[in-house]
């Protein structure tokens, strides 16, 4: 298995936040528009939504979420046109209405090394077609051996 990007205690924090709020203001990382079926896992519970956005940081889905803030699911996925499913742990740090539609934000918590390249790759072919395809390095933290 590959390393893991592990976010620190400190940036996974829980802020109670409007969907605006959880929008542009806190993103770090620039989303693409997407619509994925991404499958939920908490506990027993699993449940699948579309993706409205996603991002090397997070994802937004376009429908409400059952889960209140903070909350801490598995997220599994593949990307268009990449056959690789993608288990990510997540965290719900926003929902709200926009719109008068339901949207939740969540971040993602950990991730694999390849994971977090492929992502970037797909981000970034979505932003600038023929963009390098090496993801920030500053992002990667190699798990000791």
């Amino acid at each position: 298995m590959g390393s893991e990007i592990d976010k620190p205690e400190e940036e996974r924090q829980t802020v109670e936040a409007s969907a605006e709020e959880a929008g542009s203001e806190r993103r770090q990382e620039p989303r693409v528009s997407v619509d994925i079926w991404i499958r939920q896992e908490f506990g027993h519970d699993v449940s699948y939504t579309h993706t409205a956005d996603i991002s090397t940081g997070g994802v937004q889905f376009d429908h409400g979420f059952p889960h209140p803030l903070g909350t801490e699911v598995e997220l599994c996925f593949s990307l268009p046109g990449d056959p690789h499913e993608f288990k990510v742990a997540a965290e719900v740090v926003g929902s709200g209405l926009r719109q008068d539609l339901p949207v939740t934000h969540l971040r993602f918590l950990k991730m694999t090394v390849d994971e977090y390249v492929l992502l970037t790759r797909f981000v970034r072919g979505q932003l600038e077609p023929g963009a390098p395809e090496q993801p920030d390095q500053t992002k990667l933290e190699e798990e000791e051996p």
